[in-house]
């Protein structure tokens, strides 16, 4: 699901659907806007995660990343759904 290794290519049409630009803001940070259709999330409710890959960051002008976005009905569900795939979690904050 997540974390493929480097080098190697995402499925296609990951991210692809997801408007994508880049900015900076009075400080100087790097700042990203991305763009949800109702598409986006119709498929991210499906379980149908969106990734951002590294080359998308590189197209808009930005430091090297991966952003992964899952979708779940409350943020345990997400914490186990992620685990699951074994992804380690370090923390989890909330707004």
């Amino acid at each position: 699901m997540y974390g493929d290794a480097p080098g190697t290519a995402s499925p296609p049409g990951y991210g692809k659907q997801v408007i994508k630009a880049a900015s900076k803001t009075a400080f100087g940070e790097h700042l990203l806007f991305l763009g949800l259709s109702g598409e986006n999330v119709t498929r991210l409710t499906a379980g149908e995660p969106i990734l951002i890959t590294s080359a998308d960051m590189a197209a808009l002008g930005l430091p090297p990343m991966v952003i992964a976005i899952h979708y779940g009905r409350t943020e345990e569900t997400i914490a186990a759904e992620l685990e699951a795939h074994g992804v380690t979690l370090h923390s989890v904050g909330h707004d």
